[in-house]
């Protein structure tokens, strides 16, 4: 078997540069072979072509450029860092810082979503303020936004927590209330849940009084 196809293989360059022979028969058909007969002729074949493709490759432009920044690559919320507790903020404010790679370009702004909903308009720096949160737990979040608001990257999510003071009314003074009518009673700090004195018992007059025993004789 190895012996038959390694004579397979010497015969390749043979049939490949073997003549073709062209004859024409009685009947006006003509005829090619690569066996020689009476009355044929030799065709003469043109070179055999070649391909290299290093040869023909196209060389670089000297005026190729790098290609352009599709996107950015990161955009992340630095402050405040998740669980982050605000305390005694008595107006609900607080600053959104974020670092985006690259830079912001061109007219690109980053609009802050607090608990998932857009708050304010977008806004072209980097430290993003947001006022009168309320008390408790939020969310927040940075996109970058281009024309007509398309929003081409999203930061990660913060989680954090806004604790504002409560204030309590203060007390009532004696002799008010807090209809502002005046009184003899006494209110504590909360108007709705007032707490009275007794009255005040009235002193008898000196004729009701018990009398004095006569003097004595």
């Amino acid at each position: 078997m190895r012996l038959l196809l390694l004579c397979l293989i010497l015969l390749i360059p043979l049939i490949t540069h073997a003549d073709i022979f062209k004859w024409t028969d009685a009947n006006g058909v003509v005829h090619y072979s690569d066996t020689p007969r009476e009355g044929a002729s030799t065709v003469q074949l043109p070179p055999e072509q070649t391909f290299s493709g290093g040869q023909n490759a196209r060389p670089p432009s000297n005026n190729s450029q790098p290609p352009a920044a599709t996107g950015y690559t990161s955009v992340r919320i630095t402050n405040p860092t998740d669980n982050y507790t605000y305390v005694n903020n008595e107006q609900g404010q607080m600053t959104v810082s974020v670092d985006i790679q690259p830079v912001l370009q061109g007219t690109d702004k980053m609009q802050v979503l607090l608990d998932g909903r857009p708050v304010g308009d977008p806004q072209a720096g980097s430290n993003l303020g947001i006022n009168n949160v309320e008390r408790g737990q939020h969310t927040v979040q940075v996109q970058v936004v281009g024309a007509n608001n398309t929003v081409l990257a999203t930061s990660n999510t913060v989680t954090f927590n806004m604790q504002r003071p409560r204030f309590m009314p203060a007390p009532l003074a004696a002799g008010s209330t807090a209809a502002g009518g005046s009184t003899n009673n006494v209110g504590i700090a909360n108007p709705n849940n007032l707490i009275q004195t007794a009255p005040t018992m009235p002193i008898a007059p000196q004729s009701a009084m018990m009398p004095r025993a006569p003097n004595a004789p």
